[in-house]
């Protein structure tokens, strides 16, 4: 050691005799290199008593101590730490062997004092000395602990080094707290992420301080032939997903998924388009190697989703797991602002008046746009409201026409599991509330064996009311069952966490009245939150939201036969209808399954939903986007009526929210997969949407992503795009539980 380089210590952590000679290897290597040196090596036992007595007897020239913490490799690490008290240590690992050299390398590095941390080569060496598996993807060799094709160059600052064969400053890292238990790989259980974590700690502790991968360092990682499977890569993605996860509640999406995200952006294209090419040249191994690209992929995206769903939160941006965000009841009301006063305005519940409302204006029964409103509760509410409303006077719109009578009868149908305390309010609001009176209203109690359904429901009475069972899950399959059981001439669907307006069917009926020549199929509404005091109610609305805006629209099959100017009569402003980047593949643009009435005929014409899509299976939804493609494929028309308004409670909790977004990724991914395949018309459609819709979904100033506002969490954005990458996935399971390639019930 020279006059100015820091003191060194060498941890290695070891927990299975099954490594024997290896750890041996690496122990004898290292100490003789930390005897030329001058440094001091530490072998951590992680709570294997058998193997301690053996380390201790076989290697009396070192620390030999049992892991004082919990089990796993992080606890190991932190014992070591503990036991060493060296200004750096460095870390290699009981199946990696250091080279000639590796610790003079790695102290001489460590004399810059600026220098946090750093990370050596890490060279594969594989089973029976044979070559690499023609199969793997060199980017996912960090599956394996090794470096990979991708990483950043020697000399590069980096966020983290590679557990295997890395040195850390010990003050800082005390500093920082050490590793935490919460992370890193458990014997046999391969997750990771804990030298990530304590990366970024170190950092905040130190801003100045830099990481750097250095060369001339290096170690040879055994690769033991269980890891030469595509199994354990599929494991081991999907845990190292998992830990990120965990990463990412811990230290924030961005420093978390940074590396992540630039390896998923750039090097896995790069890669896919690299094989492509070895193919075309005769390599027949390279479709393997993007087999397992996309495998690893998805399965690492898998683990993340299921990580970040299962566990809740520990942010302070996100609140205690489950627990409501906080927030005033900030409730969304209608006012009218050409009826009387005191009948524009619709009160909370009870007696006491909240501080602030959300409004959405209309006239003459027409949606105009939304303000919000502070209110004062000892002055004129009602005038206060009204006068709020006055900014969008030149919006509304001018008296028009009233539209033909008729006769349309309509089954309202609401699909419940009882889960939902607002089962009773909202079957109250399509039953008793309406002022054109359903004809029937059927509940599909899609869990009869709970008793859940018929519980909540027992205190409404009405002969129209009735529960029709449907015990096989999913929406799809119990809206069948209501289709099936429904008289009326049309069906109106919404949800069990929905409450329609007052005049929501007669909006909608009148529209069927018009049509006499039954070219609609299906009408859809407006959709707006039932109240905006919870900051998870504000992104919902900011990154999907049911809202399709408050202009009528009309979409006509092929070149259209007239219905957009005979409906002009009724609706002076109504358009034809908005067609966007993935029209109509997607299915989008229509509306939303909480609010769309269909048409008997058409029904029977197209068929009912798909079972191998919706809510409750595990493509988790989509059968509603999938409903309105097949009726404008089939020949039928759509209307969107924004006069026709319910109001949907919205996700209440962030762990609630994020699997909405992630149901979501998956079910539009699966709804247009399931398209994709049906035919070839329907796979060239969809190639050709195919880049403008990937664009609206990734592109931060997309239609989609352009009104998220500063404080939008990251997360919910990867989740949703986690959902869209595993859409497959689940589409294939969903499949497989339907009976293959059957498409409906």
């Amino acid at each position: 050691m020279s006059d100015g380089e820091p003191t060194v210590g060498v941890v290695i952590c070891c927990y299975t005799e099954r490594r024997w000679d290896l750890l041996s290897a690496c122990v004898r290597e290292v100490s003789a290199q930390a005897e030329t040196e001058g440094a001091a090596v530490a072998v951590v036992v992680d709570h294997n008593a058998a193997l301690r007595d053996r380390c201790a007897a076989e290697f009396p020239s070192v620390t030999v101590v049992e892991n004082r913490h919990e089990r796993g490799l992080s606890g190991a690490r932190n014992t070591g730490i503990e036991s060493l008290d060296r200004e750096v240590l460095l870390f290699v690992d009981d199946d990696a062997v250091p080279r000639a050299g590796w610790l003079a390398a790695m102290r001489s590095a460590f004399a810059d004092p600026d220098l946090l941390a750093v990370g050596g080569e890490v060279v594969a060496v594989w089973p029976g000395s044979r070559d690499r598996p023609r199969w793997l993807p060199p980017e996912f060799d960090w599956a394996i602990g090794c470096d990979y094709a991708g990483m950043a160059p020697f000399g590069a600052q980096i966020r983290n080094p590679i557990g295997a064969n890395m040195g850390l400053r010990r003050p800082v890292a005390v500093e920082a707290g050490a590793f935490r238990s919460v992370l890193g790989r458990r014997g046999g259980v391969p997750s990771g992420c804990e030298e990530t974590d304590l990366a970024i700690r170190m950092r905040a502790v130190a801003p100045s301080g830099g990481i750097r991968r250095i060369p001339g360092a290096p170690v040879d990682h055994h690769v033991s032939a269980d890891r030469c499977t595509g199994r354990y890569l599929i494991r081991r993605c999907f845990a190292e997903g998992g830990s990120k996860a965990t990463l990412m509640r811990l230290e924030g999406a961005a420093r978390a998924m940074s590396a992540e995200a630039d390896h998923a952006l750039v090097a896995i294209p790069r890669a896919v388009g690299r094989e492509l090419s070895a193919f075309a040249r005769g390599d027949r191994a390279a479709l393997s190697r993007i087999w397992w690209t996309v495998a690893g992929l998805v399965a690492a995206v898998a683990g993340w989703s299921d990580g970040l769903l299962r566990r809740g939160t520990v942010s302070a941006t996100t609140g205690a797991k489950g627990a409501p965000e906080d927030g005033a009841h900030v409730p969304v009301w209608c006012v009218d602002r050409t009826a009387e006063p005191m009948e524009a305005t619709r009160r909370v519940p009870g007696d006491t008046l909240p501080g602030r409302v959300h409004v959405l204006v209309r006239a003459n029964h027409r949606p105009i746009g939304q303000v919000d409103v502070a209110l004062d509760p000892m002055g004129d509410v009602a005038g206060q409201l009204l006068s709020a409303c006055e900014g969008l006077r030149d919006a509304a719109p001018a008296p028009a026409p009233s539209w033909p009578g008729g006769t349309t009868t309509a089954s309202v149908v609401v699909c419940s599991l009882g889960r939902a305390d607002t089962l009773p309010a909202a079957v109250r609001s399509v039953l008793f509330d309406q002022t054109r009176r359903a004809h029937e209203v059927i509940v599909v109690d899609n869990d009869p064996e709970s008793g859940r359904v018929a519980r909540a429901l027992r205190g409404i009475a009405d002969p129209r009311l009735r529960i029709v069972t449907e015990p096989r899950r999913g929406v799809s399959r119990a809206r069948n069952a209501g289709i099936a059981a429904a008289i009326g001439q049309v069906v109106a669907f919404t949800d069990d966490d929905v409450e329609a307006e007052p005049d929501w069917l007669a909006r909608v009926c009148e529209v069927f009245d018009a049509d006499t020549d039954a070219e609609i199929g299906c009408v859809t509404g407006l959709v707006v939150p039932a109240d905006l005091g919870l900051v998870t109610h504000r992104w919902f609305e900011e990154s999907s939201g049911f809202e399709r805006g408050y202009r009528p629209m009309v979409w006509e099959p092929g070149g259209g036969s007239g219905l957009l100017t005979r409906l002009s009569r009724y609706e002076p402003h109504v358009v034809a209808g908005r067609r966007g980047p993935a029209y109509p593949v997607a299915g989008s643009e229509f509306g939303s399954g909480n609010n769309m009435v269909l048409r008997r005929e058409w029904l029977a014409a197209v068929g009912g939903f798909d079972t191998v899509l919706g809510t409750g299976s595990p493509a988790r939804g989509g059968e509603d986007l999938d409903m309105f493609r097949r009726m404008i494929l089939g020949g039928a028309a759509i209307v969107y009526q924004p006069a026709a308004i319910v109001r949907h409670h919205h996700r209440a909790t962030m762990p609630a929210l994020r699997r909405q977004m992630y149901d979501y990724g998956v079910g539009m991914c699966a709804n247009v997969i399931r398209f994709a395949v049906s035919g070839g018309p329907a796979l060239l459609a969809t190639a050709a949407v195919l880049p403008g819709g990937l664009r609206l979904l990734l592109d931060p100033g997309s239609e989609k992503n352009r009104d998220k506002s500063a404080d939008y969490p990251r997360e919910l954005t990867y989740i949703e795009l986690a959902g869209y990458l595993t859409g497959p996935v689940h589409l294939l399971r969903s499949r497989v539980r339907e009976g293959g390639l059957r498409r409906r019930r």
